[in-house]
């Protein structure tokens, strides 16, 4: 710890004019020794303890003031020596002083010690004369146990103020604006590195010292400040001996006189770099913390139990896309969450755990849903009860939608795999039953040969074959299914395909169900694979068809030409413009 250093100049109690009067009472009272009279009454109209001492170094007289002062009886003086009541010198220390004194007069403070044994400060006049050619004394005396608590309290005001500008790192001035006559205090030399500058100079070292962008800043203000009796309060820089740059707050007080004219100027400047380094981390810190929560898309949230206040960072309000200036309550809050999700969200609050982790959604006030993340596990107590409790919310909205893609991929591996199975087992089965289908066909080929076309049988034979044909093409699908077979597109004739199917179709229904057909088209020619859109129709009116069959009705197929030039409503694999045929039907029971 840094001694203090205040300063303590000497005091002289007795001033010059009162030493003067003191040498004058002396001067008197040496002259009149003889008068036993005249001496009492010289001594006792003096207003100070005044005492003659003898060469025996006792008291020849006092008077009362003097008995009063060392607390005796006046007629107990009589017996007493200087070293009764003398602490500061030994009683030979007394003896030779007066033998050995050049000047006859001395001024001295000294501590007395009084009858009771107290000792009191007391600052001493003496003056030595000659009687009968013995060395004698008269001694003024007067107490200033007040002076010296009074010097002691100012002493230690010093060194409190001394310390506090140390420990505070403020300083401070005084200025005489008309003559420029400066005082400061050690602190404040210190701060604008000027200790052991003579102080006559240090105004204009202040001034040097100033940032160039801050000076005119700084000069303006003080002669505002003078002009406007306002006081002035400013930050700025200065730039010390080794070129670095410290940061100053400083203050002031102006004294006009009874014209209005400025004549004393009282300041502080105190050294705020520290403060001001601490204030650029701290910024900078947040700074970073802000960006991380953007990158992150974590917001921050601290709710006060007992105040139910609800307070938010920056980034929360951007998740919920909320306006901050708005502000956030508890209900408001919850007004945003899903309405599926509330109850969920409430019972992880309301379980009062003192940590815990949820997920719940919320709608935007654009009507956006996005996904959250609520971990809580920060708490404050006060008197053993929970007050303050904090969290962390994240926007895990993209997480989720990777979380549902990849659950789509895995159920779409998981259909691949088994749609690989069963194709495998489909082709198995589609090859041998093709093999039986080959036998079919050749045996109905070699019967047509014997039967005569005139035959009924004839006709059912073709119909056998054409069958064993579609089935052929069915398998054929399903090799290619099962990735036997690669499919096969090629230019046809729809109007053919349709009346083959609907042909087949006529063959396998109920009596009690018409097919009728409605084809209108331009040009009947498009790209496919035949087989495909055989099938196509054959499911679209045989699912009509079972529909209808206990009441009966009718089958209409229509065939029509269409161009798409913008967008099919609703549809989520969008067709690009040309033209196309639409087949469609409908049911009449």
């Amino acid at each position: 710890m840094a001694k203090s250093k205040p300063e303590s100049p000497e005091k002289t109690i007795i001033s010059g004019s009162g030493q003067m009067m003191a040498n004058d009472i002396c001067n008197e009272i040496s002259c009149h020794i003889d008068n036993p009279a005249l001496l009492k009454d010289l001594i006792e109209s003096n207003n100070d303890a005044l005492v003659i001492i003898n060469s025996d170094h006792m008291v020849f007289a006092a008077n009362r003031k003097f008995a009063e002062l060392l607390g005796y009886e006046p007629d107990e003086l009589s017996k007493l020596h200087v070293w009764d009541w003398e602490t500061l010198f030994t009683p030979d220390q007394i003896k030779q002083s007066v033998n050995t004194l050049d000047n006859t007069r001395v001024n001295f403070e000294s501590m007395h010690r009084r009858k009771e044994g107290t000792l009191i400060n007391v600052e001493v006049f003496g003056q030595l004369f000659k009687k009968d050619n013995d060395i004698w004394q008269i001694c003024v005396c007067r107490c200033v146990d007040e002076q010296k608590k009074k010097e002691e309290e100012i002493q230690r005001y010093q060194r409190n103020l001394y310390e506090t500008q140390r420990i505070a790192h403020i300083g401070s001035w005084e200025l005489d604006p008309n003559t420029d006559e400066f005082h400061c205090s050690d602190e404040m030399k210190k701060i604008w590195d000027a200790e052991g500058e003579n102080e006559a100079h240090i105004l204009d070292l202040i001034k040097n010292k100033v940032h160039p962008d801050d000076d005119k800043k700084v000069r303006l203000a003080v002669q505002e400040s003078i002009k406007t009796a306002v006081p002035y309060d400013l930050e700025y820089r200065i730039i010390d001996k080794q070129g670095r740059i410290k940061w100053i707050t400083s203050r002031s007080s102006i004294v006009y006189d009874s014209n209005g004219k400025a004549v004393h100027i009282y300041g502080i400047c105190q050294d705020i770099t520290d403060q001001k380094l601490r204030e650029d981390e701290r910024s900078l810190n947040e700074k970073r913390l802000l960006q991380t929560q953007e990158i992150a898309r974590v917001g921050t949230h601290e709710f006060n139990v007992n105040t139910r206040e609800l307070w938010w960072s920056d980034e929360l309000y951007k998740i919920f896309n909320i306006d901050k200036e708005q502000g956030i309550s508890p209900e408001k809050y919850l007004s945003f969450v899903h309405p599926d999700d509330k109850e969920h969200l409430k019972a992880a609050i309301q379980a009062g755990k003192e940590d815990y982790y949820v997920e719940y959604r919320i709608i935007r006030p654009d009507g956006e849903i996005r996904h959250i993340s609520n971990y809580v596990g920060k708490h404050e107590y006060k008197n053993g009860e929970r007050y303050l409790i904090r969290g962390t919310g994240q926007d895990i909205t993209e997480r989720k939608l990777i979380e549902q893609e990849n659950r789509q991929l895995e159920l779409k591996l998981h259909h691949a795999q088994k749609m690989e199975t069963i194709g495998t087992l489909t082709g198995g089965i589609a090859h041998d039953i093709n093999n039986i289908l080959g036998i079919i066909i050749g045996n109905t080929e070699l019967c047509l040969d014997d039967v005569p076309e005139s035959s009924p049988a004839h006709s059912n034979l073709q119909e056998i074959i054409s069958a064993v044909l579609r089935a052929k093409e069915v398998i054929r699908q399903l090799l290619t299914f099962s990735r036997h077979i690669d499919v096969k597109k090629e230019k046809i004739n729809i109007v053919s395909v349709v009346n083959d199917a609907l042909k087949f179709l006529r063959s396998s229904v109920s009596a009690t169900i018409k097919i009728e057909k409605q084809i209108n088209v331009a040009n009947p020619f498009i790209i496919a694979d035949p087989t495909q859109i055989n099938q196509i129709i054959l499911n679209l009116c045989a699912n009509s068809a079972q529909a209808m069959e206990s009441a009966g009705g009718a089958i209409n197929v229509r065939v029509e030409n269409v161009t798409v030039d913008h967008p099919s409503p609703g549809s989520s694999d969008l067709l690009p413009n040309g033209e196309y045929i639409k087949i469609g039907n409908s049911l009449a029971f």
